[in-house]
């Protein structure tokens, strides 16, 4: 293209000068504002309402001193003190625009005379890396010729600023030319998306990547040719090694709202498909006047890219036609292998469905033609070649057969080399190959990463750039580096899955899950503990109804974590069974777990509807679950317990505390709380000798449990000790006539596998300490009642299991009828179970401990 005469000089803008909001379709706009660009000191002058291109969407490192002793700081007035000077042979006339890199200026090339873009390379970015992009990005360019790419005339280096000489090109961007006229007619987008097609099937020939491919990257002239600009990322397979910082590995590049899935996850992995799907990113702006995923934050962005399906413009055009939205979905394909695999197959089909419409779109001078379509396949068409074959071939065999020679057949004897093979070494081209096979049967999910150097401020909960928070929920302004916001709580532990460095997930709302049940594998995915909490100063409510699958198995689990460590803090996490009956209900599936805590937090176990606060089987908060080797009877004594602690929080519903089954070595540590349900609070089978310890301490904690406190079912004569239930402070609750402790053994001989242990505890309705029962003989049954427990213990002919300090006391309520017989204990609160005097006996639940976020107080 000509350069531009001097009467386009008028059209020149300084893009962040407020003089001027609108971009004339007429205007200059040499477009660099690619994603390394931040506008640091300018971004408080950038125009009102630019979209997300203007925003840093390449994490990298970034360099903080300057190069050389310069003392040119980065701010607006680099541009305006080089304006008028010289470096080396070009007179730099008018500042156009700057970012991140450097700064791109209108000048005159005084030995041809013509107008150039000239791009300086910002001092403080005089580092290595910045310089080896900078090369990159001018060798990329130099190497393409194209009327359709921008070229790059010259570069060079004066006075300790290195730039960067390009074709001066008079026109405006594709994203400042819709926001000006709106969405593109069908055949002017196609014209664009024609020609810069044209510039990726040369580009890929000389194996040039462009990799940053969105509208603010093509600039269209007066006449309507296209123009590929800025090369910045430009991957240039032979002038690029592996270290370099452009395509180092955790290093995201390109813009959010037009990256490729696999440019997200490495941006070595791009080929020119990476450009095909960028460009039809582009494409779905010029027919919408959006990006494919304009809402949300970044990491709500890579993932719609990796997962949601294409989204279809026609919902916002209805002239658009099926054909189009064909070509551009298939241009937006997840996976590289659907898409085109060739640029020329895009323009192949755009000829066929402009010619079926009828459209009229610029060649810009040349002459693409569709491919012809393949004849019907027939006999009578094949017969041209197939007779003189079939001639041929007859001729061969006659005269072979007439001149055969009357000779014996010899076969040939191989020999073999007897010395040793020697195995060649790596040519120079073959060391610079990746060692490591791409294995294409891998997870292709996204591996978002942050910039380990990037200087960002801890949030109140003390998170640092090695630990990143997912938000669920809309944040009110922009978040911090290590924080990103997702909209739902499925979203948020899927990213479990590709980011270890996640430790907490902040819930900004109240959700609602209705998952085949929670699969959490924190042991292989996470090296720390994962935190589920609430924003401050708020309680969110988790809604978890189970879906029709998880309710296809006899023993449906809510929420099943494998290893590693999980806490919940300020939440209220509710359970609705369903109203079919199982034999037994998980809410908490444990297996191989190291540690689960609850703080300040409501755990509620909502009924059935029609159940009225009843049982639906056998429901455990916490179900422990054996691997396959704690499964098996000779395994070894567990060095390491599974940790579950409770600090002023409430569990309520028709359920059990714990189940442990398997009697894996197990240690519950409540601190302060309430415990309601008209169940028991622990039932524990026991049934063999070789059973591991279940420990559980609870200090501070009211417990209203209907059956009894503690149901024990021991099939065999097991040494004491095997359940240790330490009670300190603390208030049990039964029904009227229900027994403290319910033991069911095989004989009279056997002996109760139980420690009771603890001071300064009070008991309210229990009609006995202790009532047993044996298998053999069901009618027989023994009770231990509180006044023979009291007499016993004076005569020193107390049981072994029974090591209470100072018995049971007894409490006074603030409310007269305790429990309340008009609520099912799943509506309980710790109001229904204040005392008087607790400052006197300290007994009990500790009302002011609780916090105030506390929805269920």
């Amino acid at each position: 293209m000509a350069p531009p005469n001097d009467d386009s000089n008028e059209h020149l803008r300084n893009p962040h000068d407020d003089s001027d909001q609108e971009h004339s379709p007429s205007s200059l706009s040499f477009s660099v504002d690619s994603e390394i660009e931040q506008y640091d000191a300018l971004s408080a002058s950038s125009p009102a309402g630019d979209d997300s291109e203007h925003r840093k969407t390449v994490i990298s490192n970034r360099p903080t001193g300057s190069a050389g002793g310069s003392t040119v700081s980065h701010s607006p007035l680099v541009g305006e003190a080089l304006v008028g000077t010289d470096l080396e042979h070009f007179t730099l006339e008018e500042f156009v625009g700057k970012g991140g890199m450097g700064a791109v200026f209108r000048a005159t090339d005084r030995k041809l005379d013509r107008t150039v873009a000239v791009k300086v390379l910002a001092q403080h970015r005089t580092d290595a890396d910045s310089r080896r992009r900078f090369t990159n990005e001018a060798q990329s360019a130099a190497r393409l010729d194209h009327p359709n790419i921008a070229r790059v005339y010259y570069v060079g280096e004066d006075r300790g600023w290195h730039f960067i000489v390009f074709e001066y090109i008079n026109g405006v961007n594709i994203r400042d030319l819709v926001k000006h006229k709106g969405p593109l007619p069908l055949d002017e987008a196609w014209s664009y998306i024609l020609q810069i097609t044209d510039a990726l099937v040369h580009a890929s020939e000389r194996e040039v990547v462009h990799r940053d491919i969105k509208p603010s990257n093509i600039l269209v002239t007066s006449d309507g040719t296209a123009k590929l600009v800025d090369m910045g990322l430009a991957r240039l397979h032979h002038v690029e090694g592996d270290d370099s910082s452009v395509t180092a590995s955790g290093v995201t590049l390109g813009t959010f709202d037009y990256i490729s899935p696999e440019q997200a996850r490495d941006p070595r992995s791009t080929d020119v498909r990476s450009d095909i799907y960028s460009l039809g990113c582009t494409l779905y702006y010029m027919l919408t006047g959006l990006a494919p995923y304009p809402t949300g934050t970044v990491l709500q962005k890579l993932l719609s890219h990796s997962s949601d399906p294409p989204p279809n413009p026609q919902i916002y055009r209805n002239d658009l036609d099926d054909g189009t939205v064909k070509i551009l979905h298939k241009m937006l394909s997840k996976r590289p292998s659907d898409r085109y695999q060739r640029p020329a197959d895009i323009i192949d089909d755009i000829l066929k469905l402009v010619s079926q419409l009828g459209l009229k779109v610029n060649r810009d001078g040349r002459h693409w033609t569709a491919t012809a379509p393949l004849p019907e396949f027939t006999w009578l068409s094949q017969l041209s070649w197939v007779i003189p074959i079939v001639c041929l071939a007859t001729i061969a065999f006659t005269v072979d057969q007439l001149a055969k020679p009357d000779v014996d057949l010899v076969f040939a004897v191989p020999t073999y080399n007897s010395g040793p093979y020697d195995i060649p070494g790596p040519t120079e081209d073959d060391s610079e190959l990746p060692q490591t096979p791409v294995n294409p049967s891998e997870d292709n999910s996204p591996e978002i990463s942050s910039n380990p150097d990037t200087d960002s401020p801890d949030t109140e909960a003390g998170s640092s750039d090695d630990f990143q928070t997912v938000i669920v929920g809309a944040p009110d302004n922009t978040l911090p580096d290590s924080m990103v916001a997702v909209d739902s709580l499925e979203r948020a532990l899927a990213l479990l899955e590709v980011d270890p460095s996640i430790s907490v997930i902040e819930l900004w709302q109240d959700v609602d899950m209705n998952p085949g049940r929670w699969n959490l594998n924190l042991g292989s995915k996470l090296d720390h503990p994962l935190t589920i909490r609430s924003k401050a100063g708020t309680s969110a409510v988790v809604n978890i109804t189970l879906s029709d699958t998880a309710l296809e198995t006899t023993n449906p689990e809510f929420i099943r974590v494998f290893g590693g460590q999980l806490n919940f803090e300020s939440v209220e996490l509710r359970f609705q069974l369903p109203e079919e009956f199982r034999q037994r209900w998980s809410i908490f599936s444990l297996t191989d777990v190291e540690s689960l805590s609850v703080t300040n937090s409501t755990i509620t176990i909502l009924p059935p509807a029609n159940t009225s606060g009843a049982l639906n089987g056998n429901v455990a908060v916490f179900d422990i679950q054996p691997t396959a080797s704690t499964a098996d009877p000779d395994r070894e004594e567990p060095s390491d317990p599974i940790d579950l602690l409770l600090a002023s929080s409430i569990v309520r519903g028709p359920v059990s505390l714990l189940s442990n089954r398997d009697n894996l070595l197990t240690h519950l540590q409540w601190h302060n709380g309430l415990f309601a349900s008209n169940g028991w609070l622990i039932e524990h089978t026991i049934p063999d000798a070789n059973s591991s310890l279940t420990q559980l301490i609870f200090t501070n904690v009211t417990t209203y449990c209907g059956a009894g406190m503690v149901k024990i079912d021991s099939s065999s004569d097991v040494t004491s000790g095997k359940l240790d239930v330490n009670l300190n402070q603390c208030i049990v609750v039964t029904a009227p006539g229900s027994p403290l402790i319910l033991a069911e053994l095989s004989s009279p001989s056997d002996k109760i596998p139980l420690i009771l242990q603890g001071s300064n505890n009070a008991l309210e309705n229990t009609s006995a300490i202790l009532e047993q029962r044996y298998r053999d003989d069901l009618e027989t049954t023994i009770l231990l009642t509180a006044e023979e427990l009291v007499l016993r213990q004076n005569q020193q002919t107390a049981p072994a299991w029974y090591q209470l300090t100072d018995g049971f006391k007894s409490v006074v309520w603030i409310n007269l009828e305790n429990p309340a017989v008009d609520t099912n204990p799943e509506q309980h609160t710790i109001t229904d179970y204040l005392i008087e005097d607790f400052d006197g006996t300290n007994l009990g639940l500790n009302h002011e401990l609780f916090a105030a976020t506390n929805t269920s107080e």
